[in-house]
């Protein structure tokens, strides 16, 4: 076990105690404390994500403090000696003390959301139930990209991967991604500047074509004259 030891003090059933607890805890003891949340949750048949914050909260007691040693504290909340714990009474005994509030507040920073995230990896894993969106999964990609090529719009493609950020991966099809990138701004951006593009080549085309008109009429106008002189230098000679 890593970390200080400190000692705090709660109240049950109008009753101090004065109990010990830990600041941080070592890999052993997190596997422990991970394992021990996940077994009970994650059973053959159900997934009990109810009783998961009760749970959590047990098991930060149990594995940070010293609390479960008294036998007053451990026997109330136990229906028998060896026997599993009362559910109910668990939920009471942590709800109505300060102890998780203790531990909270001094522990080291971070290592409860490393031990909640590692709880949720395992949970996913026995289930094999994944809560991370496809919007979370397009973000980091974005954010890859981002890192990758330099004037890369990225406000915009923030914008599409939010529009998917309720919607589970097993219900993303191809033709939801089809109408939510329709809908975009980025598409909106990218259509507009081809817009732009196409007005600005339609331009370019039309300027191009009274130019080669305009060529087309001078020359005209100057074989007409050299036709036109040649005659007469031709009737000079005549004449001559």
């Amino acid at each position: 076990m890593n970390g200080i030891v400190k000692t705090g003090v709660y109240t049950y059933n109008d009753k101090e105690y004065n109990f010990n607890f830990y600041t941080d805890i070592n890999v052993l003891t997190k596997t422990t404390f991970v394992n021990s949340i996940v077994d009970v949750l994650v059973t053959e048949k159900h997934y009990h994500s109810v009783i998961k914050d009760v749970i959590f909260k047990y098991q930060l007691i149990n594995v940070f403090t010293d609390v479960l040693a008294e036998d007053e504290i451990r026997d109330s909340l136990f229906v028998a000696e060896g026997a599993d714990f009362d559910l109910n009474k668990i939920e009471e005994f942590v709800n109505n003390t300060t102890i998780v509030d203790i531990i909270l507040a001094n522990v080291r920073e971070g290592l409860i959301e490393e031990l909640v995230d590692a709880v949720d990896k395992d949970i996913e894993y026995k289930t094999g139930v994944h809560k991370n969106f496809i919007g979370e999964a397009i973000a980091n990609f974005l954010g890859i990209l981002e890192n990758k090529i330099k004037g890369i719009d990225l406000n915009s493609l923030m914008a599409f991967a939010d529009t998917f950020k309720n919607i589970p991966v097993d219900e993303i099809s191809s033709e939801k991604l089809i109408d939510a990138y329709g809908k975009s701004d980025i598409f909106k951006k990218i259509r507009e500047e081809a817009d732009m593009r196409n007005e600005e080549n339609i331009a370019k085309t039309t300027k191009i074509i009274d130019i080669k008109s305009a060529t087309k009429d001078s020359d005209k106008k100057d074989n007409k004259k050299s036709a036109t002189k040649a005659n007469i230098d031709n009737n000079e000679v005549n004449e001559d």
